[in-house]
């Protein structure tokens, strides 16, 4: 399912009629959802927080049921929502993508290839990326660089993290995020 797809679906599922009015919602100018739309991308951030219960697989694959199960604990609802084959899972480190994901949440991964032509833009990825011949992981959203070659590494906590472009090759592995379990202080 593209992006536009799931756009409209959640548009209908809260009864706007319009585009304006899903953007009068998502507090955001309304060209910006026919923007997101001739790009088949979308902020997640925005739309995880505007739509409360909705699905954080949903949203990232068009997978599975658009609202998570409500009533159940964090861990069942976990175990629930994870139907994927040989799901990686990651504990988050540090706070680049603070006040999404803080650090120890753990964010499950379906694993996918590294094909460029498969990426979804503005998609939330566990990369696994080569640096003067280190292997290293790191959580971002990724977005087409000017470069097609490139692409750009962007962290939902832009005071401290600048975007950063890399260079596709660089990177080894991809997983694309799935499930958010939130660590309980």
């Amino acid at each position: 399912m593209n992006r536009s797809d799931l756009l409209d679906k959640i548009k209908k599922h809260y009864n706007f009629k319009t585009d304006t009015a899903f953007a009068n919602f998502l507090e955001i100018k309304p060209n910006v959802i026919s923007n997101w739309k001739a790009r088949n991308v979308f902020d997640v951030d925005k739309i995880f927080t505007k739509c409360e219960g909705i699905s954080a697989e949903w949203l990232l694959t068009g997978e599975g049921k658009m609202f998570r199960q409500e009533n159940i604990g964090q861990n069942e609802q976990a175990q629930t929502q994870v139907d994927l084959e040989n799901p990686t899972k990651f504990i988050m480190k540090g706070n680049s993508m603070s006040p999404l994901i803080e650090n120890g949440d753990e964010i499950s991964f379906k694993p996918v290839s590294t094909d460029l032509k498969n990426v979804l833009w503005g998609s939330l990825y566990l990369l696994t990326i080569e640096i003067d011949g280190e292997h290293l992981k790191t959580l971002r959203y990724i977005y087409p660089a000017e470069n097609p070659e490139k692409i750009l590494l962007v962290a939902k906590n832009s005071a401290e993290y600048a975007p950063k472009e890399l260079d596709f090759s660089q990177v080894k592995e991809m997983g694309l995020a799935t499930v958010l379990v939130r660590r309980l202080v």
